[in-house]
């Protein structure tokens, strides 16, 4: 849903935002949870969980791994 240049959540993939106080009712509707943005204005597909980042180590090692395997592929 698209309010003020916010957008609280995405009908077609039915992703919303983590709210670390949601009761986890609702989920798919509009009463899922009402912002304090004003009338109508909700997230109707808040995840219970929040979505796990990567850390900067993380990437970096996924990065030098990718180059391990792109240096032996140019040898061979």
């Amino acid at each position: 849903m698209h309010v003020g240049g916010n957008y609280w959540y995405d009908n077609t993939t039915q992703e919303g935002n983590y709210w670390s106080n949601w009761d986890d009712s609702g989920w798919g509707s509009s009463s899922a949870y009402p912002t304090a943005g004003g009338a109508g204005v909700y997230d109707m597909y808040p995840p219970s969980n929040p979505t796990p980042e990567l850390s900067l180590f993380a990437v970096i090692a996924v990065a030098i791994a990718l180059l391990g395997v792109a240096a032996v592929r140019k040898h061979k």
